[in-house]
This record gives structure tokens, sequence and C-alpha cells, in this order.
């Protein structure tokens, strides 16, 4: 049965509901259908903590959406500029390697290069 405290938070159609339950004897039959009502005060204040919840849970996936598609399109923008700089590279390097003095000088740093290996194997002995 319903107590003194329930009256506030219940509404008329829940405590019919109750009180026909409490009459029913022996075994099942069906309920009358009710018409639809608007919701008790206690399902509003759950119902709404709850649409809170999820609107404030919501909003911090947003935010963090919001800052991954900042941070990709920064990096997007880092990865295109990291491109034209290493397009600029090869093309600095192809010039070189096609000047003449790359060409002329090309003993010169081959016979560096032995050099520099014969002082880096290690002494036999």
């Amino acid at each position: 049965m319903a107590t003194r405290g329930d009256d506030r938070i219940l509404l008329t159609e829940q405590r019919q509901l109750v009180e026909q339950l409490t009459d029913l004897a022996g075994g099942h039959q069906p309920l009358p259908q009710l018409p639809a009502a608007d919701e008790s005060p206690w399902t509003d204040a759950i119902l709404g903590d709850r649409r809170a919840n999820l609107s404030a849970g919501i909003e911090t996936l947003q935010r963090r959406l919001d800052h991954t598609a900042a941070e990709r399109d920064w990096f997007a923008t880092e990865l295109e500029i990291a491109r034209g700089d290493l397009a600029g590279a090869h093309h600095y390097l192809a010039n070189l390697q096609a000047s003449s003095s790359w060409r002329i000088t090309a003993p010169v740093r081959s016979f560096a290069s032995v050099l520099m290996r014969s002082f880096r194997r290690p002494a036999k002995g």
C-alpha cells in the first residue's frame, strides 16, 4: 500500500494501479488499459538527471572530437610542409649532382672515401 510520503510522488494513475493489484485475488487477469499520462515528478527528476549527464557526456565528446580534428588538420599541414621541403631537397640534390663541379670533384670524393674507410678499420695485430 502507498504510504503518506508516496502521495507526493505518485500519480493518480499509479495509485489506482496499486489499488487494483492489491484487490486482485486468485489467478491473473488482464489489467484494463489506462490512457497515457504525464510522468510523475520522481520519474521526471530521474530522467532529467540522466539527460543532463548524457548532455554533459556528449559535450565532452564533442570537445574531444573538435580537438582531435584540429590536431589532424595541424598534422596534415605539417606533412604538406615536410613534403614540400623534401621535394625542395631532392631538387637541390639533383641540381648539385648534375653540376660540373660535382662531376669534376668525383675522383677526389672517391679517394677521400677510400681513405676514410681505411682509417676506420681496426688495426690488425
